[in-house]
C-alpha cells in the first residue's frame, strides 16, 4: 500500500456531504454487520493540519457468520487492483473507515494494532439503523498511542 507517511500530524479530517452519504448508505446497508470502506484523498497536501477526503470506497467485508458484528476483513487482492486504479488517477488511500455496530465509535485493540501510523480512520457507530456522526483517529508513529481528529462536513 502506498501510505506516503507525511510530515505533519493530521488533526483535522474534512469530508464533503456526498462522501458522509455514501458512508452512511453503506453502513445501514451491511447493518447488523460491521462494514469498511477506504477514505480516498491526497495525504500528501495537508493544510493547516487538515486532511481533505475526496471519496469513499466501500469493500467486501469477507469475515463471514457471528464475526461480522464485531470484526471486517478486506481481500488483499481485491484492495491491491483497487490502488493501482486509484493510483494511475493520482488518488492515494488517505484512511480507512469501518463501522461498530451498536457500540461507541472507539478504537477497539484489534482497530489499533491494525492502524497503520499516517493514516486517517474513521468510525462510525450504528445502532438499532441508526447511523452517528463518525470520529477520527490517527495512530502516531511510535507505539499504540492514538489521537482522537476532528471530522468537519464540507457544505
Amino acid at each position: 500500500m502506498n501510505s506516503n507517511l507525511h510530515a505533519t500530524v493530521p488533526v483535522n479530517v474534512a469530508v464533503s456531504e456526498d462522501v458522509l452519504k455514501k458512508i452512511r448508505e453503506h453502513v445501514l446497508c451491511g447493518y447488523p454487520g460491521e462494514v469498511c470502506g477506504i477514505l480516498l484523498g491526497n495525504i500528501e497536501v495537508i493544510t493547516a493540519g487538515t486532511v481533505d477526503i475526496s471519496d469513499y470506497v466501500p469493500l467486501d467485508n469477507t469475515v463471514r457468520g457471528d464475526a461480522t458484528h464485531k470484526s471486517f476483513l478486506v481481500d488483499s487482492l481485491e484492495f491491491y487492483q483497487m490502488e493501482r486504479q486509484w493510483l494511475d488517477k493520482k488518488r492515494l488511500v488517505a484512511g480507512f473507515c469501518h463501522s461498530h455496530p451498536d457500540c461507541r465509535a472507539v478504537p477497539s485493540q484489534a482497530d489499533v494494532t491494525a492502524m497503520i501510523p499516517g493514516l486517517v480512520y474513521l468510525i462510525v457507530s450504528v445502532t438499532d439503523g441508526h447511523v452517528m456522526q463518525p470520529r477520527g483517529w490517527h495512530k502516531k508513529n511510535t507505539g499504540n498511542y492514538i489521537q482522537e481528529l476532528t471530522v468537519t462536513v464540507n457544505r
